[in-house]
């Protein structure tokens, strides 16, 4: 639901600014293989990464390194933010093709998704 909550976020931004700030979208953009920008695989990718965070924050939180409140979630989002930023600055300086994005742009809407994600996660997590 967190990772949900946070592409629909990013489709919204998108959206407004006539940007291209989707994840799975830029993902597709940068795998090697031949695949359209729209392909499946993008969103599993962005999925799976969503739910290795969930797991790591619930873990941290059941092994009580972590509170389990709003606060911390979205303070977990912060992180998880700034370590995605990190990470797309290394995938498009590493790509032969990298698009051609606003990256201040959609590297603040990233954190901001993130900041959505780590809230969202710990709503859910409190049920």
């Amino acid at each position: 639901m967190a990772t949900a909550a946070m592409t629909l976020f990013s489709l919204m931004v998108s959206l407004v600014f006539k940007q291209l700030y989707r994840e799975p979208v830029l993902i597709n953009l940068l795998l090697p293989q031949k695949i359209t920008k729209y392909s499946v695989l993008g969103y599993l990718i962005h999925f799976a990464v969503g739910w290795i965070l969930a797991l790591v924050y619930y873990f941290l939180t059941i092994g009580g390194f972590a509170l389990l409140s709003f606060q911390i979630g979205l303070i977990f989002g912060l992180i998880s933010g700034l370590l995605a930023i990190a990470a797309w600055m290394v995938f498009f300086k590493l790509s032969k093709h990298p698009p051609k994005i606003n990256l201040t742009g959609y590297f603040l809407q990233l954190l901001l998704a993130h900041l959505i994600f780590g809230g969202t996660l710990a709503w859910v997590v409190m049920q």
